[in-house]
């Protein structure tokens, strides 16, 4: 029995910052150290400048260990507003699960 009496197993869901696109590690590093100094300038500064998932080899290695792990749902977070790179998630995701 699981939590909360039900039989059902919990939903694994998880998620991080992406950016596709041209200086997409750029985007990234800018985007989630100001998002992130919230908890301080420095952890903001350390923790952007390893953040991994500006490019879609990378985003398609994660989505295949997540899925390999039981995921059931990945958030993106964008860090950028521009519609190409949403253009190019939908690609990369789409290609991802072969509807590509």
């Amino acid at each position: 029995m699981g939590a909360g009496g039900s039989h059902h197993r919990p939903r694994l869901v998880t998620g991080s910052f992406v950016a596709l696109g041209p200086d997409a590690a750029g985007t990234l590093a800018t985007f989630a150290e100001r998002y992130l100094a919230v908890f301080s300038p420095e952890f903001a500064a350390t923790l952007a400048s390893r953040m991994p998932l500006h490019d879609p080899d990378t985003l398609v290695a994660l989505l295949d260990r997540l899925d390999a792990a039981g995921c059931d749902e990945f958030i993106v977070v964008p860090a950028t507003v521009d519609p190409a790179m949403l253009t190019e998630l939908a690609d990369v995701v789409g290609d991802w699960l072969g509807e590509g």
